[in-house]
């Protein structure tokens, strides 16, 4: 509203960079497109919302009654926790600010792959606890107050991580763990069902973009056979890469070591240390270590691409570029995380192109919502094999050395139903 603001800062310098972005035009169209969606909106189930919910509450209730009869404390007190944990002989080697030990959900994970009997089942009970109790406010209490006539209208800002990912709150869908990180997350997603009666949901989304971003630009060989290997077979990445980690081609998907490998590469991905790849995986450091370490000595590759992007943001002051061109900052006293800037960020570009492409496709009217690289579609029963087709013919992208699949689910009656 204030034009003399608004001049001035057309001619600042940054803003002339946006404005030459070779990003900019796909932006506006992807800010267009995110219009339509939070107008058009998303159906939610609001009295399977409702009853989850209170269920979910009831839930949690019933922990914090068992442990306080059973072990004479209360749940909601850190230091009464930590004490007990503590004399148990679970070592809580993360403090709070004030020094005193941590009993937040990182600090009781980190410390949990230690901790055994009934340690480990309280321990177990409080973090079941409190998740269901975060999932029943953050989500299903927000489904009943959002919503008007069942519908939500979700705010999409499409440019508000610094790597250009988008986030999206009232409700916060984009903070949803994926179903296969946590079965739990379907209890969410059942909630959400069509926009109208005669209509069916359909999810769409990339599989292991950001892998597939590092294995591409790192050029890396045994990642790349790793993956066409996975993709030509139908098998698992994780499996085809343990089998060339540990050079045993009989390694099946069982093998405890999969995880670890997942989490090397994930956590590569998103900067995390060996320390925070072991929470995250429920294990020592010691352990996680000896994975990454044999991880990052078969895929080397992918090691010398982390240092080639560290040295790019530091020789360009503190930016780096992705193949689209966006300008991403690295935080010079994190530039091991330069690595994660470019991949998300590149990541981001292909998924927000892919938005484009479908919107140019006519699908602009079925959209509902774009969560994590996932578009979720609402969809008349009578138009189904045709969208779904031009989904398909238009989401997967082969600009890379290593194709990006994305294959449309089946028409479902609910979200959950999608995977």
């Amino acid at each position: 509203m204030d034009v003399i603001l608004t001049s001035r800062l057309y001619e600042h310098e940054i803003c002339r960079r946006g404005l030459n972005s070779p990003v900019y035009e796909m932006e506006m169209d992807v800010r267009a497109i995110c219009s339509e969606m939070e107008r058009g909106g998303m159906r939610v189930n609001v009295p399977f919302a409702r009853e989850t919910g209170l269920r979910l509450r009831q839930e949690a209730a019933d922990i914090a009654a068992d442990i306080q009869a059973n072990y004479g404390f209360s749940v909601s007190s850190g230091p009464q926790l930590a004490r007990w944990l503590i004399e148990r002989g679970v070592k809580l080697s993360v403090m709070t600010g004030g020094g005193a030990p941590s009993v937040s959900k990182d600090a009781l994970e980190t410390s949990r792959y230690s901790a055994t009997g009934e340690a480990a089942e309280v321990m177990d009970a409080v973090l079941r606890s409190r998740k269901i109790t975060k999932l029943a406010s953050s989500y299903f209490d927000n489904f009943v107050n959002m919503s008007t006539d069942g519908l939500l209208h979700p705010q999409i800002q499409t440019l508000q991580a610094r790597t250009g990912r988008s986030s999206i709150t009232n409700p916060a869908m984009q903070t949803l763990p994926r179903t296969s990180d946590d079965p739990d997350s379907r209890l969410v997603r059942q909630a959400i069902v069509p926009r109208e009666e005669n209509h069916l949901l359909i999810s769409s989304d990339f599989s292991q973009i950001e892998l597939r971003v590092i294995a591409a630009l790192s050029e890396d060989d045994g990642l790349i056979e790793a993956f066409r290997e996975a993709d030509e077979s139908g098998g698992d990445i994780f499996v085809s890469a343990m089998r060339l980690v540990y050079g045993d081609p009989t390694l099946e998907k069982s093998d405890g070591r999969r995880s670890l490998i997942k989490n090397t590469f994930y956590g590569s991905a998103y900067g995390a240390g060996v320390a925070k790849m072991a929470q995250t995986a429920k294990v020592s450091v010691e352990e996680m270590r000896e994975v990454a370490d044999a991880v990052f000595k078969r895929f080397a590759g992918m090691k010398r691409y982390m240092k080639v992007c560290e040295k790019e943001a530091v020789n360009n002051d503190n930016w780096v570029t992705t193949p689209m061109g966006r300008r991403i900052w690295v935080d010079p006293d994190h530039s091991y995380k330069a690595l994660n800037a470019k991949v998300q960020a590149f990541a981001g570009d292909i998924f927000k192109q892919t938005m484009v492409n479908l919107a140019q496709a006519g699908l602009t009217e079925y959209m509902v919502c774009p969560v994590h690289d996932e578009v979720v579609f609402s969809v008349p029963a009578a138009e189904l094999e045709e969208v779904s087709r031009t989904i398909a013919e238009v989401m997967p992208y082969n600009g890379l050395i290593v194709p990006v699949p994305a294959e449309p689910s089946p028409g479902v009656h609910d979200w959950s139903q999608a995977k």
